[in-house]
């Protein structure tokens, strides 16, 4: 039968109608759906099965009703298998879509529709040239309209043939009877050539060659200890592979010298064969078409003939996996015939591509060879195989040799500051080598004064590091790229390919680059509700060549950092950036956690004191956009986390950062928390409850800053609210009476500090009994009151029975026990008992350096109480080494302006006094009494006490006395 136009004219109408359209009905569909929702929770159209529900929920009842037949299809999410009806109405009539269209877009699909209903209702399969046309311009018109692919519609409407499968079968077979006559000719010429190309590589002498990866333009160090290290285990792995071949894996983040270490390695390997048949070769494996240049290069050295290599040339273009496999069959009678080889896969981007491309682990067919692969996919190096070892370089140079790699360079001699630099880039060698080549270029342009300072100074924005790297890396064929710019891809495949490591580095990017816990980390994967085996999380995160793993705690804890630069290609958001919905949602879960974290490990001091930079990072992203505007604060994260939890976060934030003497912070922690309970309405007692503790806690940490009077009135507060929730006798209560009386006896109030201290006691016992830590807590505080009026047998006695309660519950080891101890000392040092006192004080500083290092409070305290039983033993040098180890604590932990710095000034003074040094005991009483005037005022004992041992300073230097400001001693 044929086919009149009029009848062509209809079929290929039909065809635009109804298989053209649909599809761009489609495409605007899902482009109208994200213009609304993408953003949102409800997210971007996926043809999922939730796109369909949540499209079925968005619309009305009156719509189910109406609408049932296309949102029964509709509801599934695949809008593949909607039909036009179901299309128009998703767009057109739909509550979720129609009713906010627009009236430009609904007029052009309301024209597609009308045009898709007059080709359903011809009644003949017949259309003139002129409907045709007609037709098909109105859909061109609308298609273009919304922006919509138009080149299938200009074709069908160009058609002047319509071919068959029987036109086709037939065109087809003239096509083999001409490839198989020209096939003919081909293998005649070819048999000719052959023969006189295995002539030519029967004739060929094997000999050894060395091709290196590229050497860069600037001096190399040799890695003499990493060298020696992995060619004794490569050796080592040669030997017990009999004669199979082995693999070894050097891993690692860019920039780790990976490359230029296989580099001499194998020029080692090869320098040590003199007398044998060996080679050593480079192969990029970039990419398969790469790897076959490679294999091509590799043939040439072997002797396969140019015409086996050039037959090869266009199948690689082609099918370059089918020419590797070509290529592996005529290399491998070739390599068989060497003593050893060495052959090093550079730089593998994914090992999953290429690792059946290179020789196997194990085969005998290649020889008695190894393979020396170098790559940054880390996860997927087989662990524990037989034939393999694997070596990760992350960790970067040794110190010694990143220093003199930095001056070889930069010919500038100066191995403080080149120290430095080493630890600021993490002592990884490409980052070495780029600031040492640029500070070289910058000396030899002109600039001979310019030394690593300046360069520090130059290099202190991320932006500016990156620029510095671009000087080596565009005059190198060794470094492709930049770290950074290295960084930034690896960081871009990883969170795109592996969903673990996605929702690992949205972590950390908010978390400080200090160790973070691994079992942290896990616990933000696992809310985030993938389901993963957290076995299986565990070997993606510690594999990835981004992340440093160590173990401490005698290997019970493991913890992750990150290198610097790879933590701050991530906190500059530039490689992956998440919605701002989904930052505020990772923060949210990021409190969530880290308030689980502190909870469960109150009494860790070590495990608190790792977590909290990471807990201060996620607060400094949380609050930089806000200022002081709580308001939007608390719109933008109550969504994803509850404000009660945010507070309750905040307090055992300040608690853990008041007990580790990170005051200042503590300071911001609690009055962004009083702040947020002022948008708090609720009186419950639970609210009450969280507003008393918040509030105590802000009065702990202003005493600990020296600011008293406003400490006093937050306890005041607290102790308020906890009476009115609790009457007396609750734990709570008794808090507040002991925090007020320490305040009180911070004052010099001893009197109503004792009263305060007596009642707490009360409480507690009653509570608790004998036997109890804030019993103990109690005791202590109450005997410092004693000691302070003089009752010393009083205090003496308190302080052993805090003792025996605090190592009865605790043990030896513990800041109560460390606290006792130091108490004890100060009332034997009263008495004048000052060998029982030194003892004492010994063990306190023991206890505390122990759990909180050297940079706490209580360490200091104990320095500056040790220095004084020192004193009066008369061992003054002691003494005074002491005392500036305290006051460098303190200064460093309060700044200038706090009491126990102008304690330090005092006893410092006294010390300098008591060695005839004056003038420097001048100077710091007047820095003392400047402080005590600020924080006590002008007639305050002790500020009076201060100003007497000026007096008596400026006699001895025969000057009036002037009057300035107070100090006092500390006594814990």
């Amino acid at each position: 039968m044929e086919y009149s136009q009029e009848q062509l004219n209809y079929f290929r109408l039909c065809y635009i109608a109804f298989d053209l359209v649909p599809v761009g009905l489609r495409q605007i569909f899902k482009n109208e759906w994200d213009f609304r929702y993408k953003a949102t929770l409800i997210g971007e159209w996926k043809d999922t099965a939730q796109n369909g529900l949540d499209f079925y929920n968005n619309e009305s009842k009156a719509s189910h009703k109406k609408n049932a037949r296309c949102l029964a299809t509709i509801h599934n999410g695949d809008t593949a298998k909607w039909d036009c009806t179901c299309l128009f109405f998703a767009i057109l009539y739909s509550d979720t879509v129609g009713t906010t269209l627009s009236p430009a877009v609904y007029k052009v699909v309301d024209d597609i529709r009308q045009v898709r209903n007059e080709i359903a209702h011809i009644t003949e399969a017949k259309l003139t040239d002129a409907d045709f046309q007609t037709s098909v311009d109105r859909l061109l018109n609308d298609f273009t309209s919304l922006g919509l692919a138009i080149t299938e519609i200009q074709e069908i409407k160009n058609q002047t043939t319509f071919p068959t499968m029987e036109v086709e079968n037939i065109k087809k077979e003239a096509r083999n009877l001409q490839a198989e006559l020209d096939l003919t000719k081909s293998t005649l010429q070819s048999t000719e050539a052959a023969l006189v190309s295995l002539t030519q590589e029967i004739s060929v002498e094997l000999q050894s060659f060395c091709i290196l990866p590229s050497r860069p333009p600037h001096d190399i160090i040799r890695r003499s200890h990493d060298i020696q290290r992995i060619t004794s285990k490569m050796e080592e792995l040669n030997s017990g592979s009999s004669g199979a071949v082995s693999t070894v894996y050097l891993s690692g983040n860019p920039g780790c010298g990976k490359s230029q270490l296989a580099r001499e390695i194998g020029q080692q390997f090869f320098s040590e064969q003199t007398d044998n048949l060996i080679f050593a070769a480079t192969i990029n494996t970039e990419s398969v078409e790469t790897l076959a240049d490679s294999y091509l290069t590799l043939g040439r050295h072997l002797g396969i003939t140019e015409y086996a290599l050039t037959s090869l040339e266009s199948l690689k273009r082609e099918k370059p996996i089918e020419a590797i496999q070509t290529l592996h069959r005529l290399i491998l009678p070739k390599t068989s015939k060497f003593i050893k080889w060495l052959i090093i896969a550079d730089n593998v981007i994914d090992l999953r591509v290429v690792r059946d491309l290179l020789p196997q682990t194990g085969s005998k067919e290649w020889g008695h060879g190894q393979v020396l692969i170098t790559t940054q996919d880390s996860g997927t190096i087989p662990q524990n195989a037989p034939h393999t070892y694997h070596e990760s370089l992350s960790k970067g140079m040794r110190r010694k040799e990143a220093v003199e790699l930095l001056e070889t360079v930069s010919q500038i001699s100066e191995p403080a500051q080149a120290e430095n630099v080493a630890e600021l880039l993490d002592f990884q060698p490409l980052a070495l080598a780029a600031a040492a080549y640029y500070v070289q270029t910058v000396v030899n342009s002109g600039s001979s004064n310019y030394d690593w300072k300046a360069y520090l100074q130059d290099i202190s924005t991320y932006s500016q590091r990156k620029e510095a790297e671009t000087v080596l890396a565009s005059e190198s064929s060794a470094y492709a790229k930049t770290t950074m710019a290295a960084v930034e891809m690896a960081i871009q495949r990883a969170v795109e390919t592996d969903e673990v490591l996605l929702h690992t580095f949205s972590f950390l990017s908010l978390c400080a680059n200090d160790d973070l816990p691994l079992e942290t980390v896990l616990k933000f994967v696992k809310a985030q509700g993938k389901d993963h085996q957290e076995v299986l999380m565990k070997a993606k995160i510690v594999r990835s060549s981004l992340s440093l793993v160590h173990s401490e705690d005698g290997g019970e804890r493991t913890y992750l950092r990150l290198h610097k630069v790879v933590h701050e290609a991530l906190k500059r958001g530039e490689v992956f950036n998440l919605k701002s919905w989904r930052r505020d949602h990772t923060m949210a879960e990021a409190v969530k956690i880290f308030k689980v974290e502190l909870d469960e490990n109150d009494e860790n001091y070590a495990f608190c004191k790792k977590l909290r930079p990471h807990c201060e990072s996620v607060l400094k992203y949380m609050t930089s956009e806000f200022s002081s505007d709580e308001s939007t604060f608390v719109a933008r994260f109550t969504p994803f986390v509850d404000l009660d939890t945010v507070i309750d976060w905040l307090y055992t934030l300040a608690s853990v950062c008041e007990k580790n003497s990170y005051i200042f912070f503590a300071k911001n922690v609690v009055d962004l928390a009083c702040n947020l309970l002022g948008n708090k309405e609720d009186t419950s007692t639970g609210a009450l409850t969280r507003k008393g503790r918040v509030l105590n806690m802000t009065g702990k940490v202003y005493n600990s800053l020296g600011e008293y009077n406003q400490a006093k009135e937050f306890h005041e507060k607290a102790l308020m609210i906890r009476k009115k929730i609790f009457c007396e006798d609750h734990a709570d209560v008794g808090e507040s009476y002991n925090d007020l009386a320490l305040v009180c006896s911070s004052l010099g109030k001893y009197n109503q500090a004792k009263e305060l201290h007596v009642k707490a006691l009360t409480i507690r016992k009653k509570i608790f009994g004998e036997d109890h830590a804030d019993v103990a807590t109690s005791y202590n505080d109450l005997a410092i009151v004693f000691n302070s009026l003089g009752e010393n047998s009083q205090a003496k006695k308190l302080h052993e029975k805090a003792l025996i309660i605090n190592k009865k519950i605790f043990g030896e080891d513990h800041a109560n026990v460390a606290t006792s101890y130091n108490n004890l000392a100060l009332v034997y040092s009263h008495l004048g008992e000052y060998k029982q006192a030194k003892e004492l004080h010994e063990k306190a500083l023991m206890i505390y350096k122990k759990i909180f290092g050297e940079d706490h409070a209580d360490v200091a305290t104990s320095y500056n109480n040790l220095a004084l039983v020192y004193n009066h033993l008369g061992e003054n040098s002691q003494a005074k080494e002491l005392h500036e180890k305290a006051l460098k604590i303190y200064k460093k932990i309060f700044g200038e302006d706090h009491a126990n710095v102008a304690t330090s000034y005092s006893n410092l003074a006294l010390m300098y006094k008591r060695l005839g040094e004056f003038n420097q005991a001048k100077e710091l009483y007047e820095k003392a009494l400047i402080i005590r005037k600020q924080i006590f005022g002008e007639d305050h004992v002790y500020v009076e006490t201060v100003r007497s041992q000026l007096a008596l300073v400026n006699k001895h230097l025969g000057s009036s006395g002037a009057r300035h400001a107070k100090a006092y001693c500390l006594i814990l």
